[in-house]
């Protein structure tokens, strides 16, 4: 009988705090503020906290940017700086979104029109490799705009998210969208996102 390979396994806590918020300003839902909190706290203990050979499985990391992320960057390509193993994904993580939902033709009472929604957004937050190495300069922000349609399994998801700040350009200035071609920079690196309900 063949004695079976030894895997070795990684001892690791994970911590995720969520929140989300949601208020109709004009009382009969022509238009809703929608505000959502996330953060994430992960590393190793016990044994495989000084073991280097051990290692957080990459599905259970942490990951920013896409649809219901930062808006303004495809899907897990996020990073609060240089380090290409924050790729694989990091250990702690911080998002806020900010969303102001409106349904300008419900008063129309079409059946296709009232249930279209416009949404401005604003998106903050960023994943960094360990917790100590949080810092404020790395805080990506996004903002955009998209559009809902209601249907009987859910909205229908358009957003199209543009880079307000980038911790990852070189250059202070050039970080912020007051620093870059509105048009050659800004609107052509942005990122459209599809989905079905909405971003949170």
């Amino acid at each position: 009988e063949r004695a079976q390979p030894s895997v070795p396994f990684t001892q690791f806590y994970r911590l995720i705090l969520y929140g989300s918020w949601y208020n109709d300003l004009s009382g009969h839902r022509f238009s809703i503020l929608a505000m959502k909190l996330r953060g994430g706290l992960q590393g190793k203990y016990g044994k495989s906290y000084a073991d280097p050979e051990r290692f957080i499985p990459q599905t259970h990391r942490f990951y920013a940017g896409g649809g219901s992320s930062i808006r303004g960057w495809s899907s897990r390509r996020l990073v609060a700086s240089g380090d290409p193993t924050l790729e694989l994904g990091g250990d702690l993580l911080l998002e806020s979104s900010l969303e102001l939902r409106i349904n300008p033709l419900q008063n129309l009472r079409d059946s296709f029109l009232d249930k279209l929604w416009t949404v401005f957004f604003l998106d903050a937050g960023n994943v960094w490799q360990r917790a100590r190495d949080l810092q404020v300069q790395g805080i990506a922000v996004a903002t955009g705009m998209g559009i809902r349609y209601d249907t009987f399994f859910g909205p229908f998801r358009i957003d199209f998210g543009i880079r307000v700040y980038d911790p990852l350009v070189s250059g202070g200035a050039s970080r912020w969208i007051t620093g870059r071609k509105f048009l050659s920079e800004t609107v052509a690196g942005g990122v459209f996102h599809f989905g079905i309900g909405h971003a949170f």
